[in-house]
């Protein structure tokens, strides 16, 4: 072989191992990319790499991580808008039940002619017309009722009266608030007929009889009949920033006038210098005095219509009216005296 030959066979050589070794090179370089993008199989799971029909990126599995979470805070608040709608349908039934007890009760109490029984938990005065307003609401309007009497500026009770029970069809009650059930007033009560009117606004009240010539003023704030009177005409009048009241007695042949003090109990009976009959009598606010109107029979006993005018100021001084306070003061310590005089005696 010549030189030639053999520097030829030497660069082929060399030129076979340099493609070999680029070929080696590029097959480990295509084994470790292929490698590196295949997932591993999982031990969570049991699945293949090759098995996926994707791969997921991180930010992919951050969004269903916050999904699930989203949906986790939803259910959450599902479970606790249920309880809540749970406790509040179960205070709902209790308080069904409660009405439902208390109507039977009131029913019970329909079918027995007797008085019902009030009583309540929640004391404050838009609770106790509630309550009232309930418990009407079940009444007949044409045999039983409640009737809420207004007030004007007592914020501290809430007086009605019942209506179609027994002998005391009408019977007055007075419900202070804070308290859990009302007072009956004793004794405050009248026939079927007999209606009410206030005396003072708040603090006395009159009751009227239909079938009895008797009226009974009741003390609001003391719970309490404080006077009974016979008297067949409606016609009264109480004299202002008093405790008198002026209204006609009834006499066979003759009328006859009285200023009654319905605190200390009191009475004085006016006097004319005439014999009168049918004398009646009006009150003139505007001018402040009291027109008394009727017939006059003279010595002949011949009758004449006549007129007397009385200022109210000058009936006030003439028969010493005392104003309201005084009568209530007095009638403090009358009645405070006499509980020392029985205590006295009951230590001799």
């Amino acid at each position: 072989m010549s030189e030639i030959q053999f520097n030829k066979y030497n660069r082929i050589v060399e030129w076979r191992i340099i493609m070999k070794r680029i070929f080696i090179i590029l097959l480990i370089t295509i084994l470790t990319a292929f490698g590196c993008t295949r997932i591993p199989s999982s031990v969570d799971t049991g699945v293949m790499p090759g098995e996926y029909e994707g791969s997921i990126n991180s930010g992919e599995l951050i969004k269903e991580n916050e999904s699930l979470s989203t949906d986790l805070d939803n259910t959450k608040k599902q479970l606790e808008k249920s309880e809540e709608d749970y406790l509040s349908l179960a205070k709902n039934n209790d308080s069904i039940l409660k009405k439902l007890d208390a109507a039977e009760s009131l029913l019970k109490v329909l079918q027995n002619d007797e008085l019902p029984k009030f009583t309540i938990e929640e004391t404050d005065k838009g609770n106790i017309y509630n309550y009232l307003n309930e418990k009407k609401s079940v009444l007949d309007d044409t045999y039983k009722n409640i009737e809420i009497i207004p007030l004007q500026s007592n914020e501290n009770i809430v007086l009605y009266e019942t209506i179609g029970y027994g002998e005391s069809y009408k019977q007055l009650f007075v419900w202070e608030i804070g308290k859990n059930e009302p007072v009956m007033i004793d004794g405050a009560n009248c026939d079927k007929d007999g209606s009410w009117k206030w005396l003072l606004q708040d603090k006395y009240i009159i009751i009227n009889s239909a079938k009895l010539p008797k009226k009974l003023i009741v003390d609001i704030e003391g719970k309490k009949v404080i006077s009974t009177l016979d008297i067949n005409s409606d016609n009264i009048y109480l004299v202002p920033s008093t405790a008198s009241i002026l209204f006609e007695k009834a006499k066979p042949d003759s009328s006859a006038f009285a200023l009654y003090d319905f605190v200390t109990g009191e009475e004085k009976e006016l006097t004319f210098d005439f014999k009168n009959k049918n004398l009646k009598f009006e009150v003139d606010g505007a001018n402040k005095a009291i027109n008394f109107s009727g017939t006059y029979s003279d010595e002949n006993e011949t009758e004449y219509t006549i007129q007397a005018v009385m200022s109210i100021e000058k009936l006030k001084e003439k028969y010493a009216i005392k104003t309201i306070e005084q009568s209530i003061l007095q009638k403090n310590s009358t009645d405070g005296q006499g509980k020392i005089e029985k205590n006295e005696q009951g230590t001799v």
